[in-house]
């Protein structure tokens, strides 16, 4: 089972009980001394696994419900984000294109006309394939780059020259530049601004280990990090 917790502060020593029912017998589930840390760099996976099993869960609510603006939109930015082929989302298999808004590209426009009828789709080898994909997000349980794997099979968007995913972020290439999908103009976060190799550079990769990971993307590289804009120039 997976699931997402969100709490503004790290939470050390909780004792979590979950209760639920299996049939008609209810069951309770008791477990010590968890931490819930606002953040972790342990077990990178596991955000892509659960993001693949919610767009499963997802994709099969509009074939058996009908597309609505909250489902499509969920869809979208869980595969934009964590690299996942979806009917929205299948050119990122392709060619790697974004924008920097991926609603408003012209991909993303042409996407969302064709999606519904796909999805809608129940006869023939194209509606099996759905099935097929949407029940494998649902029942993953490991997490690998798809290579080797056939496109149509594909669950996670592999690395390319224009989608590089590392840690628990996915970058796009914009004009030679790494861009964090999770960056935004709009968000107005404070944006700072380092020179690549610099003793500022190095002293930023000492003092906030985990950037490490998204910097050795290369020279320009522009990362979200603890609320912060990092914006690596040459």
């Amino acid at each position: 089972m997976i699931g997402r917790y969100k709490n503004d502060s790290d939470l050390r020593n909780i004792t979590l009980l979950l209760k639920g029912r299996s049939g008609r017998e209810s069951r309770s589930f008791k477990y010590d001394n968890l931490d819930f840390p606002v953040r972790s760099e342990d077990n990178n996976f596991l955000p892509r696994l659960w993001a693949s099993r919610r767009v499963g869960w997802l994709i099969e609510q509009i074939r058996l419900n009908g597309e609505t603006k909250e489902l499509r939109d969920e869809v979208t930015d869980l595969g934009t984000r964590y690299g996942i082929v979806t009917p929205y989302t299948s050119y990122l298999a392709t060619d790697g294109t974004l924008t920097s808004a991926p609603r408003e590209s012209v991909q993303f426009r042409e996407l969302a006309k064709s999606a519904p009828a796909k999805m809608k789709d129940d006869k023939g080898s194209g509606a099996v394939r759905q099935s097929i994909q949407q029940n494998a997000m649902q029942a993953n349980s490991m997490v690998v780059d798809g290579v080797g794997v056939d496109e149509e099979d594909r669950i996670l968007i592999s690395n390319s020259k224009r989608n590089q995913f590392v840690g628990a972020k996915n970058f796009f290439n914009q004009s030679n530049v790494w861009v964090d999908y999770e960056f935004s103009e709009a968000s107005r976060l404070p944006e700072f601004k380092v020179k690549f190799a610099s003793d500022e550079y190095f002293a930023l990769i000492s003092r906030e280990k985990g950037l490490a990971q998204y910097l050795s993307l290369g020279e320009e590289v522009v990362v979200v990090w603890k609320n912060k804009v990092y914006r690596i120039v040459k």
